[in-house]
């Protein structure tokens, strides 16, 4: 691995990376509820070819020119369709190379006051670590993971495609080695929690996606 990757935090945050099928809306709640800066916005857009296409490329758009007040700067992949979630979170984490961690992120989720920084206050860029901020069984829809760590597992398998149990088996490789620190944050956990109530906002939104996620 490159030595870079397991180095000092010049930002609150490095890298915040997102994967977006629809329901930009919840990405600028999103983005309103950071309170720590950002070097790096990576969005993966996998609307193409989707009813939110439209909706998601003008929000993306004006994103991309007018940027936001917490964030360094803002990187947009734009797909040829749903790329899945596994491949789109391995775009985010190999593209940056200077980051020594992330935090990636669903456009659902909100942050709660203060958790980012704490939580980033328990995380050593040196080791592998994996922090999730929501309790099981939503640890995966956000959590900061270091370049130390993706780097010793590996990166997610694209072969579950678009979504689900990508999260388990990475789990599962993540507990398999005893040298991955998972530091304390069930208070964290909690306290995320209580403030993200809904779930599956994107299935949610889109009548076909529902219809899909019951076969």
């Amino acid at each position: 691995a490159p030595a870079a990757w397991c180095q000092t935090v010049d930002h609150a945050l490095p890298l915040l990376g997102v994967p977006l099928l629809n329901r930009p809306d919840l990405l600028l709640q999103l983005l309103e509820s950071l309170d720590v800066p950002v070097a790096t916005l990576a969005v993966v857009d996998n609307s193409p070819g989707s009813a939110a296409e439209a909706e998601v490329r003008a929000v993306l758009d004006r994103l991309e020119r007018h940027g936001h007040p917490l964030v360094s700067e803002v990187r947009i992949a734009r797909s040829f369709g749903n790329a899945g979630v596994a491949a789109s979170w391995n775009l985010i984490l190999r593209s940056f190379l200077e980051a020594p961690m992330a935090l990636i992120i669903n456009n659902d989720v909100q942050l709660m006051p203060g958790v980012l920084a704490e939580a980033l206050q328990r995380m050593d860029p040196k080791q592998a670590q994996m922090l999730p901020l929501l309790p099981v069984p939503q640890e995966f829809s956000a959590f900061v993971i270091t370049a130390c760590c993706w780097n010793r597992i590996g990166l997610f398998d694209p072969s579950f495609h678009p979504a689900y149990c990508e999260d388990l088996e990475y789990r599962d490789r993540l507990r398999a080695e005893r040298t991955v620190h998972w530091p304390a944050a069930a208070d964290l956990q909690a306290r995320m929690a209580a403030g993200n109530g809904c779930s599956s906002a994107t299935i949610e939104s889109d009548p076909q996606l529902k219809r899909y996620n019951q076969s």
